[in-house]
């Protein structure tokens, strides 16, 4: 057909991107601490993390998670809603966001748009 663009790889432009922009410094991505309990949760948010170009660093109790912060400054926090005050608490004074996660059909979509705005510095949106 004369004047369609004929590709040869998939269109990418609809797809999912990550921590990493063009401005980035090279060979830098975010890094994102994930502290869940449940490891299949724990696995499936990695796993979409990782293919979105995030450091991730998977922490299975809020106890270990806030011993490695002593030592590893992430730039931000991924943990259960209800989770959320005991690790604020226990990172005082210092301020690294956290993005509390829950339980829905587009929960795990969102999530990496939450932890953008975190890594940027974005108020969070309204519920």
């Amino acid at each position: 057909m004369l004047g369609v663009d004929q590709r040869r790889r998939a269109d990418r432009r609809f797809y999912r991107r990550g921590g990493r922009r063009p401005e980035d410094v090279s060979g830098f991505s975010p890094l994102v601490m994930v502290v869940e309990a449940d490891r299949a949760r724990r696995t499936l948010t990695e796993r979409i993390l990782a293919s979105s170009h995030f450091a991730v660093a998977p922490v299975a109790s809020i106890e270990s998670a806030l011993a490695i912060c002593r030592g590893l400054a992430p730039s931000v926090i991924v943990c259960n809603e209800r989770d959320e005050p005991r690790v604020r608490a226990g990172l005082e004074p210092r301020d690294i966001p956290i993005v509390g996660t829950n339980v829905g059909p587009d929960a795990l979509e969102r999530l990496v748009d939450r932890i953008r705005d975190a890594v940027r510095g974005e108020p969070a949106p309204a519920r």
